[in-house]
């Protein structure tokens, strides 16, 4: 019978082990939570990397806006681009 006593009470102790290791656990949790709240939310006003985005943003808007000048210009005067190349072209030429 002491047998089965010791490994009752081996379980019985490892289980209130794991017990106070999840009672500490949910307290620091509930700490933390409370002292986010206290404190303000750091997490959400971290603004680093704001003007870098920023600026990714401007560049590829830029670029959508050319491209949607260039296809208006080509729709309305369609061969402005080909007469342009075709100048560049000959006056690099002429030049070699």
């Amino acid at each position: 019978m002491k047998k089965r006593n010791t490994l009752f009470g081996k379980a019985r102790e490892k289980v209130q082990d794991l017990c106070i290791r999840a009672h500490a656990m949910f307290t620091r949790a509930k700490e933390k939570a409370l002292d986010l709240l206290v404190n303000g939310n750091p997490l959400l006003a971290d603004c680093r990397g704001d003007l870098a985005v920023s600026t990714i943003g401007g560049i590829i808007i830029a670029v959508v806006m050319v491209g949607l000048i260039i296809v208006a210009v080509n729709a309305f005067f369609p061969g402005f681009f080909t007469g342009m190349f075709t100048s560049m072209q000959s006056k690099l030429n002429a030049n070699w």
